[in-house]
Parts: C-alpha cells; sequence; structure tokens
C-alpha cells in the first residue's frame, strides 16, 4: 500500500492532511505515481473549514503564515465522504484526547456527526484502533501532524507525508510507533474509512 505515492509535504509546512489524503485516494483509485497532487488536496481543503468561527477560535486551523494551517479533522471527514460516499467512516477519539482539546472536540463532534460514527474510546494502545481492514488518517505528534494507514491481508502500511516515504511501521504496547528509524505518538484521533 502507498507505494506509488512518493510526493511528500514542503519542509516546514502544515500540508500533511492534504498530503495523507491524497496517498489513500491514490491507494484506493490505483492511480498512476504520484496522482494526485498533496497540495491541491490541502488548498481544497483548506479553502472549505475556513469560517469565522475556525478565525476567532481556534486560530492555528486559520493561519495565514507560510506554513499554511492545520487540517481539521472535519474537514478531512467531510471530504473523505464526498469523494466516496458509499464508505463507512468512523471517527475514535481517546479520552485523553478530548480531556487536552475540550472546546475543538466539542466543535469538530458537531461538524462530524452528519458524516462519521464517532467513538470515544479509553486510552488503549494504538494497535487496538488499527487491527481491521481499511484506510485510516491519524493525528500525530502532539496534535501538529497527520499520516495516513492503511491495513489489507499482508498488514499494516503507513504512508508519511513529511518524507513521501511508505513501508509497515512497527507499534508497541502504547502509542507509539516507528517507520524508517522515526518515532511517532498518536495523539488520540483516527479517522477511519472502510
Amino acid at each position: 500500500m502507498f507505494e506509488k505515492y512518493t510526493l511528500k509535504q514542503m519542509t516546514g509546512s502544515n500540508y500533511c492532511g492534504g498530503y495523507a489524503l491524497a496517498a489513500i485516494i491514490n491507494d484506493i483509485n490505483k492511480n498512476s505515481d504520484n496522482d494526485p497532487n498533496g497540495k491541491e488536496i490541502y488548498d481544497h481543503l483548506i479553502a472549505k473549514q475556513h469560517s469565522d468561527t475556525v478565525k476567532k477560535c481556534f486560530s492555528s486551523f486559520y493561519k495565514e503564515s507560510p506554513a499554511g494551517a492545520l487540517t481539521l479533522p472535519s474537514s478531512l471527514v467531510t471530504e473523505a465522504k464526498s469523494l466516496w460516499p458509499d464508505k463507512e467512516i468512523k471517527v475514535t477519539l481517546s479520552s485523553a484526547f478530548l480531556k487536552e482539546n475540550v472546546s475543538l472536540s466539542h466543535f469538530e463532534t458537531l461538524n462530524i456527526t452528519d458524516f462519521a460514527e464517532i467513538k470515544i474510546k479509553k486510552d488503549e494502545p494504538l494497535k487496538e484502533h488499527v487491527d481491521k481492514k481499511g484506510y485510516y488518517l491519524l493525528i500525530v505528534n502532539e496534535g501538529k501532524h497527520w499520516v495516513a494507514m492503511g491495513r489489507d491481508a499482508s498488514g499494516l502500511y503507513m504512508y508519511e507525508p513529511a518524507t513521501g516515504q511508505s513501508g509497515q511501521p512497527a507499534t508497541d504496547e502504547s502509542e507509539l510507533f516507528f517507520l524508517h528509524g522515526k518515532d511517532y505518538t498518536w495523539s488520540g484521533l483516527i479517522i477511519r474509512i472502510l
């Protein structure tokens, strides 16, 4: 999975959400190499999420800077549902994520409920959440980075937007996982596309 998608986000940018979704689109649609462009997907997502509420209450998601705004989970959920209306979308939130992001979680839950099933789980190891076939968008590293994962009969695979690399990650009994010598910490939110 994801081996045909090697594009990477611009260094220091917040374009990861667009690139992670682009890698999933590429794999689901069996597109040619590096199609679609992750930056174009990112621009589309951010254009949809900019609103006065976001600007006033969650400025990091409405940032006018060279790095760009962070991608909201609801932007990824609604775009996935518009791309694949026949697919089931599930969002898993850890109780720790909810406690650390109370106002954002409330705002995002309201924006997601019409498009996806939401589950709140205790703080279980990441591997308990990515054990079924399908595609996953995970927020990692203190909620500042999106990565894509997918599971098929061969195992679990990951695409890293910062490097354009993919492969099979190693997981442990916590929120940690590893790919190509780099470690990641799951931040408590997963979007699953079935």
